[in-house]
């Protein structure tokens, strides 16, 4: 896989380039200068330099500094020297990686790596080589076995991490590991966002619960909306009161809402299956926006 590096503004990117139009071709890899086919039959083309190692990249998350780039992979974490691109260390971790999920602290000295079992391992990045510290133990879903946590989130000493086979998101202790909270959400969610002017966590999922006659099938023992190929159909994005682990709002938006940013007066989400990120008010009284990629 290839990551993208943009010295000028936004910096790291899992996938390198642009989105340009079909290959017309079968073979996924670099095509030489007219850029890289991947698997969805699409052609991106290479803007920058970009760094190749054999895994595959889920999340990436840069130090404070800017120095250094920490790549989630299903082997385990990738660290990665931004000024020369080249990849300074690989450490394996076990349970394997879930869809996302990497948090590092204010301080830049602890990642939090989610795996795709029921565990959210804490690493020490504070020195020149990356080590495993320990794990936190999430609970097992009901239905379907591992817990599966995917997004995390930091603010105040508190971890939040979205599980995605029990419909929760865990608010973690980080000193502790301790649980101290769960807060039900819609089926499937997929990564957290916490909005420190307004105390909100914002919650992405990737299924809606079935009303009327609508096809539904079960995922993880809960039934969400599906097509006619048995596909989610739609997710969702909400409001948590971080003070009282209420919902605030629910908002229904396009099929896989995945990556969510919080800016000043608005909240971006990725809407992956949908190729849209929607923009989503804080204030509800204003109307959502989606742009197509």
């Amino acid at each position: 896989m290839r990551l993208r590096f943009n010295s000028a503004a936004l910096g790291w990117s899992i996938f390198a380039g642009i989105l340009v139009g079909a290959t017309g071709c079968s073979r996924v890899g670099v095509l030489g200068p007219d850029g890289i086919s991947v698997s969805s039959g699409q052609l991106v083309r290479p803007d920058g330099r970009l760094t190749v190692f054999s895994a595959r990249p889920v999340d990436l998350t840069l130090s404070p500094n800017g120095k250094t780039a920490y790549v989630k992979e299903n082997e385990g974490l990738t660290v990665v020297d931004v000024a020369s691109g080249e990849v300074r260390q690989r450490l394996s971790l076990k349970g394997g990686s879930s869809l996302t999920g990497l948090a590092l602290n204010p301080a830049g000295t602890r990642l939090y790596y989610s795996n795709s079992a029921s565990e959210i391992h804490e690493i020490d990045v504070s020195g020149t080589t990356a080590r495993l510290v320990k794990s936190f133990a999430m609970p097992i879903a009901k239905v379907g076995g591992a817990a599966y946590p995917c997004g995390l989130a930091i603010h105040d000493n508190h971890l939040y991490a979205a599980l995605s086979r029990s419909n929760l998101v865990a608010d973690i202790d980080l000193a502790t590991g301790k649980i101290l909270r769960t807060i039900p959400v819609a089926p499937a969610p997929f990564s957290v966002a916490v909005d420190p002017a307004t105390g909100s966590l914002w919650v992405s999922t990737w299924g809606v619960a079935p009303t009327g006659n609508r096809p539904s099938a079960k995922s993880s023992g809960t039934s969400v909306v599906v097509d006619r190929r048995g596909i989610a159909t739609a997710g969702t994005v909400a409001e948590i009161n971080l003070a009282t682990g209420k919902l605030v709002r629910s908002v229904v938006v396009g099929a896989q809402a995945s990556e969510i940013v919080v800016g000043k007066d608005q909240v971006w989400v990725a809407v992956a299956n949908a190729d849209s990120v929607v923009s989503i008010p804080k204030d509800p009284a204003k109307c959502r926006t989606a742009w197509r990629a």
